[in-house]
C-alpha cells in the first residue's frame, strides 16, 4: 500500500481552480426534473441560488424574480409534465437557457449516449461553456467534450455528483500532482457493490450498472486521455460465481468492481478480489477514488453521493462552493 494515505470524505473543499459566482445570490437553471432535480429543488430553502428556470423535455419555467421549488416539485411527483402549467413555455432549450440566462446551470438530465443525444447533449454544453456559464453537473455526457475543450473549461465544471460526491475534490488535489506521475484505482459504482453484497449472503445475481463511462471520464480529467467509454473492456456480472463470492467473504476477502488507470491513462475494469481492510473494500452505498503518485503518496476521497438523495446534497455541496466564492473573481 501507498506510504502515505488520507482519506477525503464528501465534504471536502471543491476544486483548486477558485469557484466563479456573479454575487452573493447567483442565478440558476435547472435542467432535469426527474428524482435527483427533483430532490435537488427540495433542498430550495438551503440552496444558496436563486431558481429562476427550470426545464424538462417538455418545456421552461421561467420567473426571473425566482420560481417556487416546493411546487415545481409537487407538480413532477404527480407525474406532470411542465407543459400541463399554463406558466411554463415550450420553447427549444437552447433558446430557453438564453433568455433565462443564469449564472449557473445545474445539468441533471439522463446520461444518454446514443449518438443523437450525445451529440445534442455536447452541443448545448458547448454553447453554455462560451456564454461563460458555470455548469454543476450530474449528467456525465457533458463531460465527453473534446481534450481541448475540457481543459480550456475546467474552471466553468463542476462535477462533484458526477463521481458519488468525490470529483471536484480530487481535482483540488490532482492540482498537486503533474500529469504522468498518479495512477488510479477506484470503485466508482455503488450499484454494483450492492448486487455483490447480496450475492455474498446467499442471494442471485441483479443487473448492475456499468462503470465504464465514469473510468473514462476520469481518463479525461486526471490523466488528458481522450478515452471513449466503448473502448474499455466491460466485465459481466453474471460471470461471479455466488458460491465463490460466499465462500471467500467467509475467509475475510471481498469483491469490488474496480477500475484502474495506470499513468499513461490506460484503462482496466475487473472484478478484483480485496482483504476486508482493504481502502476499496468498500460498503454498500459508498464510491471510492484512490490517487497514487510516483512518490508514494496516496489520496483515498470516499463518497455517498448516490441516488438521488445523495446525488443532489453532492450537487448542493458545489453550488454551496460556487455561492461561497469571493465577489472579486471573475468568469
Amino acid at each position: 500500500m501507498p506510504a502515505e494515505l488520507l482519506a477525503v470524505p464528501l465534504s471536502a473543499a471543491p476544486s483548486c481552480d477558485a469557484a466563479v459566482s456573479s454575487g452573493p445570490s447567483p442565478t440558476a437553471h435547472l435542467l432535469g426534473l426527474g428524482k435527483v432535480g427533483r430532490a435537488l429543488l427540495a433542498l430550495f430553502a438551503e440552496t444558496p441560488v436563486r431558481w429562476i428556470a427550470a426545464s424538462d423535455r417538455s418545456a421552461t419555467l421561467y420567473g426571473a424574480d425566482g420560481l417556487d421549488a416546493l411546487a415545481i416539485v409537487a407538480h413532477k411527483s404527480a407525474g406532470r409534465s411542465l407543459a400541463d402549467d399554463p406558466a411554463a413555455v415550450a420553447l427549444p432549450l437552447a433558446l430557453a437557457l438564453s433568455v433565462a440566462d443564469a449564472d449557473i446551470v445545474v445539468d441533471a438530465t439522463d446520461s444518454d449516449l446514443a449518438p443523437a443525444a450525445r451529440s445534442a447533449t455536447l452541443a448545448r454544453t458547448r454553447q453554455l461553456l462560451h456564454a461563460g456559464k458555470t455548469l454543476v453537473l450530474a449528467a456525465k455526457t457533458p463531460l465527453l467534450l473534446e481534450q481541448n475543450e475540457l481543459r480550456a473549461h475546467r474552471r466553468q465544471l463542476r462535477v462533484a455528483a458526477v463521481f458519488g460526491g468525490t470529483g471536484s475534490a480530487w481535482l483540488r488535489d490532482l492540482c498537486e500532482w503533474p500529469p504522468g506521475t498518479r495512477a488510479l484505482a477506484c470503485v466508482p459504482n455503488a450499484t454494483t457493490t450492492e448486487v455483490i453484497a447480496a450475492l455474498e449472503r446467499g442471494g442471485t445475481i441483479e443487473a448492475g450498472r456499468d462503470a465504464a463511462l465514469k473510468l473514462a471520464l476520469v481518463a479525461r480529467l486526471a490523466f488528458a486521455a481522450p478515452l471513449e467509454p466503448e473502448a474499455i473492456e466491460r466485465p459481466s456480472l453474471a460471470a461471479l460465481d455466488p458460491e465463490q463470492l460466499a465462500w471467500r467473504r467467509q475467509r475475510g476477502t471481498t469483491t469490488r468492481l474496480v477500475g484502474r488507470l495506470d499513468l499513461s491513462g490506460t484503462p482496466s475494469l475487473a472484478y478484483e478480489a480485496l482483504p476486508i481492510g482493504h481502502p476499496l473494500a468498500l460498503p454498500r452505498r459508498r464510491v471510492g477514488y484512490l490517487f497514487t503518485a510516483t512518490d508514494g503518496k496516496a489520496r483515498l476521497h470516499l463518497g455517498d453521493g448516490v441516488g438521488a438523495v445523495g446525488t443532489a446534497r453532492a450537487l448542493f455541496i458545489d453550488l454551496r462552493a460556487i455561492a461561497d466564492a469571493k465577489p472579486e473573481v471573475v468568469r
